[in-house]
């Protein structure tokens, strides 16, 4: 049943569809000759709201909260920023100088953030679709012993972007989450036709989740792509895929993700404290050490990884040297994003 908020922007859109509905569309015409790398990036696009709370997570705290209490110290809103892979990767990709397309699903109305970040001019967006409903928000509670994560989908669960058909044509390198799971196998199955599509064929990575299912590692195993995973979401799918078998650590779960995706994709995993983990043909994983020191962007290493890692496989470095490059390029320790060791997302 749809909400009157809901059904009072559709009303407001049918009455007016020919109103500007928050940005102007970036449509580049297509160029002749030798290109700019031509990249799609499709998936989500979220608000992220960080709240430091100057206390330890505890269970006397989260009852207040639960209660809609004060949570009794101190605290304080950070600053709104974009997450998602939309909202990290693209942004990376045009300041490595590439020619960067974007699809997402954005909120009707359109905030301010995202607004802005469509009129930047930086991105071709003839692929965004807007749907009525709340934008996706990520709000990180950074307790002084941990960092929790809470996410509200928004308009991302009840719209994806359309997949356009001719990827294999259209761009050199697509990068892809393919967001929730509940139609997930049939949007990466239009994502592997589409990059497979023309003489060219687009390189893929794709960000998986720590829900992935055995259906969908099946069809990775028949293209030769990549796939991106935090520890933590290696771990989980490892774990669940495994059933009664015990998968010991990272290792192990890298392996047994492996065994199920075949020869064909290569496996990327980033780790906490163990730098960066690689699984292509080879019998045994691939650890690279990544730089250690303290770095605020460290916990955005996945998207610089996959970002680096596929341009530089694109001009024919080999898995290993490609993935080498890339960590060379995340400052300080590499990190896990959300999700990973303590930074426990909850989809609410």
């Amino acid at each position: 049943m749809k909400s009157r908020y809901l059904r009072d922007v559709e009303k407001f859109i049918a009455g007016n569809s020919h109103a500007d509905i928050g940005w102007p569309r970036v449509c580049r015409p297509a160029g002749t000759g030798l290109t700019r790398t031509r990249v799609l990036v499709w998936g989500s696009l979220v608000v992220n709201l960080p709240i430091r709370v100057a206390a330890r997570i505890t269970p006397e705290l989260v009852s207040r909260w639960r209660r809609g209490d004060q949570p009794g110290c101190h605290w304080e809103f950070g600053r709104l920023s974009l997450d998602g892979l939309v909202g990290k990767a693209a942004p990376l990709a045009a300041q490595l100088g590439c020619d960067v397309h974007i699809a997402a699903a954005v909120p009707l109305p359109t905030p301010a953030l995202i607004r802005k970040f469509l009129e930047c001019q930086l991105f071709d967006s003839r692929h965004v679709v807007a749907c009525p409903g709340p934008a996706p928000l990520s709000m990180e509670l950074r307790f002084s012993d941990r960092c929790v994560t809470i996410v509200h989908p928004g308009v991302s669960g009840l719209a994806m972007p359309p997949v356009p058909r001719d990827l294999g044509e259209s761009f050199d390198v697509v990068l892809a989450d393919a967001g929730p799971v509940e139609g997930r196998r049939e949007r990466l199955d239009s994502l592997l036709a589409a990059c497979r599509c023309g003489n060219r064929r687009a390189l893929l990575g794709v960000f998986g989740k720590d829900d992935m299912t055995q259906a969908e590692l099946r069809l990775l195993s028949r293209e030769r792509c990549w796939l991106f995973l935090t520890e933590a979401d290696a771990r989980e799918s490892a774990r669940r895929l495994a059933g009664d078998n015990v998968v010991q650590g990272l290792r192990e779960a890298v392996v047994e993700l492996k065994r199920r995706l075949g020869p064909g994709p290569r496996l990327v995993v980033s780790a906490r404290d163990s730098g960066v983990w690689l699984m292509n043909g080879e019998a045994e994983p691939l650890q690279i050490a990544a730089r250690r020191g303290a770095s605020a962007v460290a916990a955005d290493a996945i998207y610089v990884l996959a970002v680096h890692t596929l341009l530089s496989a694109l001009r024919g470095l080999h898995d290993d040297a490609a993935l080498r490059s890339a960590a060379a390029q995340i400052p300080g320790r590499l990190l896990p994003v959300k999700g990973a060791g303590r930074r426990a997302p909850i989809v609410v």
